[in-house]
């Protein structure tokens, strides 16, 4: 096939799809349906806010799980995508550029792919202070979250 016109599903299954990093990498080992991938330094200052976002996506305690990760680690994507169970993923912080994946995600775009939902946001210090931020992370988890 002609490597412009591949598809998504060779892309996944016929080629590694996550390039290498130097930083040490974050096993995501989860049974939560939710998983929300935050800095720790971000964390610890903006903690309001991110219950704040839980309890307007309508989250119990049982669904969700917060990985607080520090600026020198990456979580592995990889093995989120490589488990067998649905997720939805938010990643506050990292830029969907440096995600390792081979092909463009755009921050707040909602990325579907085997049964995997996986959005990447800003900081949350950032959408603290910027409200077009704030919304944009509202719209892309109401999709992620759409029955």
């Amino acid at each position: 096939m002609n490597q412009n016109n591949i598809s998504l599903n060779e892309l996944f299954y016929e080629q590694p799809w996550i390039l290498t990093t130097e930083k040490s990498s974050i096993k995501i080992t989860t049974q939560k349906p939710t998983v929300l991938f935050v800095e720790e330094l971000d964390l610890k200052d903006n903690m309001q806010l991110l219950q704040d976002i839980i309890l307007a996506i309508q989250l119990n305690q049982e669904e969700y799980e917060i990985i607080a990760f520090s600026y020198n680690q990456v979580p592995d994507i990889n093995t989120l995508f490589n488990s067998k169970t649905s997720i939805n993923a938010v990643f506050f912080g990292i830029d969907p550029k440096s995600s390792e994946l081979i092909f463009e995600v755009n921050e707040f775009q909602v990325l579907n792919f085997r049964s995997k939902k996986i959005i990447f946001s800003s900081q949350l210090s950032a959408l603290k202070l910027d409200k077009n931020l704030k919304m944009a992370l509202w719209k892309s988890l109401k999709l992620m979250f759409a029955k």
